[in-house]
């Protein structure tokens, strides 16, 4: 919505707020050039040193891309929200917050199936983990 303190943003500069919400995520956020989410996530592989083309590196441009994108739709959420919310009732505040927290689960789950390991032996419970805190090498002995 417009008025005269707040024009309608044109579409230009609606991609320019998307695109650059999405390069916060950047390792090189500061020093790019790049102007795609595209070369976004090619740059960061290429900033890890992973090749794109490998198996690996399809897997985790695919990734990014994505992350780059969900990362400038969450700040377009919530730009929506903090316009809307004054105008909502309550059971529909209640069901933004609902989704919100709903989405905000998704996001964790998303983070606990990139932190587990393949590589690693699961840890049973907190007194192995202790045991091998106290090892020399604990890393070692979780993967042999």
């Amino acid at each position: 919505m417009s008025t005269p303190d707040h024009p309608a943003k044109t579409s230009s500069e609606s991609e320019m707020a998307y695109f650059s919400a999405a390069k916060l995520l950047s390792p090189r956020r500061k020093s790019s050039s790049c102007e795609t989410i595209s070369d976004l996530a090619i740059e960061q592989l290429q900033h890890f040193g992973i090749e794109p083309q490998s198996e690996y590196g399809e897997a985790m441009l695919d990734a990014v891309e994505k992350l780059y994108a969900t990362q400038a739709d969450i700040v377009r959420l919530w730009d929506v929200t903090t316009k809307t919310i004054e105008g909502l009732n309550k059971e529909d505040r209640i069901a933004y917050f609902n989704a919100k927290k709903f989405l905000s689960f998704q996001v964790a789950k998303i983070l606990d199936t990139l932190q587990k390991s393949r590589f690693e032996k699961p840890i049973k419970d907190w007194n192995c983990l202790m045991i091998l805190c106290k090892q020399k090498d604990p890393i070692r002995s979780l993967i042999m």
